[in-house]
């Protein structure tokens, strides 16, 4: 079978429309569909429905794609270095990463890899689904807060340190010396906003600085932390907060530390790839450029 074809599937599945596959690949639509036309016809599968929105994947397609993820990004490397293509012009990146860290730390790095001429697609989401997707073959690089998975190459990035927090009018409610000599059981008697149904971060702060889990399911659960913030100032109950998200809202009085460990808990953002892809142009230039809005502070 001529490799053309699965290039050009891989194309069609990365950008979800013929338009986008052909140009990816610099060739004309008709031949995109005729490629495509003629892969079905030797698979005998249909492999995309139309939709509104370009071309939507069938189960098959997505079988597919996760097969051919790993060996077309091989060839797709040795090409780049035999031929000594290392710019980024007409390049493209799937980048995952969550909303928060997109938000105050990739900006600067996103507007360079911009200039240099990569057209980046950015995921957001929680960390389990972002290590799936780049697994699954359809992410090139994630930021994540998880254990990078085997088959990977991995760059710790940052530690964030995580606060627990209220509104001021709630934590006005507490007895200091409670707090002070009872603090699971003070703190346990108020309602939780969470970033996810498992309460990872105020699991890994009570565990950390109480020794406890947390004793209530959340009162509110909503995977983004900008608005759990929210939520908190709103007066819908305590949360632990990366300390960078919310040290406008501590210094303006929106928002007060209810308790100042010795040594508060951090969670590490890793910046993780698969071997194959580490050393593509693409990869290459969003590692370094990532990293350098790291060490820069955004």
């Amino acid at each position: 079978m001529d490799l053309e074809l699965l290039r050009t599937f891989a194309a069609i599945h990365r950008t979800g429309t013929l338009t986008g596959a052909a140009k990816l690949l610099g060739v004309s639509q008709p031949t995109v569909t005729a490629r495509l036309r003629s892969l079905e016809g030797h698979t005998a599968t249909r492999l995309f429905e139309g939709d509104a929105r370009g071309c939507r994947a069938t189960p098959a397609a997505d079988e597919l794609a996760a097969r051919l993820h790993l060996p077309l990004a091989e060839l797709e490397s040795v090409a780049e270095s035999l031929g000594g293509q290392s710019g980024l012009a007409g390049a493209t990146l799937r980048l995952g990463a969550p909303a928060e860290f997109t938000e105050y730390v990739l900006p600067s790095a996103l507007a360079g890899l911009a200039a240099g001429g990569l057209t980046t697609h950015v995921t957001l989401g929680l960390a389990a689904d972002l290590q799936q997707g780049l697994t699954a073959g359809t992410l090139d690089l994630v930021v994540s807060t998880a254990k990078p998975p085997k088959r990977t190459v991995w760059q710790p990035l940052l530690d964030e340190e995580f606060v627990l927090v209220a509104a001021p009018r709630l934590a006005a409610g507490l007895a200091p010396r409670a707090l002070r000599d009872r603090p699971a059981a003070t703190l346990g008697a108020l309602p939780l906003v969470s970033y996810d149904g498992q309460q990872s971060i105020i699991r890994l702060w009570r565990r950390h600085v109480l020794g406890a889990p947390p004793p209530a399911a959340s009162r509110v659960t909503v995977p983004d932390l900008r608005t759990v913030r929210r939520l908190v100032i709103e007066g819908a109950g305590i949360s632990a907060l990366p300390r960078y998200l919310c040290a406008s809202e501590l210094a303006a009085g929106e928002l007060v530390v209810l308790v100042e460990p010795e040594d508060s808990p951090i969670n590490t953002f890793y910046l993780v790839t698969l071997r194959q892809l580490r050393t593509r142009p693409a990869v290459a230039a969003a590692w370094t450029a990532i990293q350098g809005a790291v060490r820069n502070g955004a």
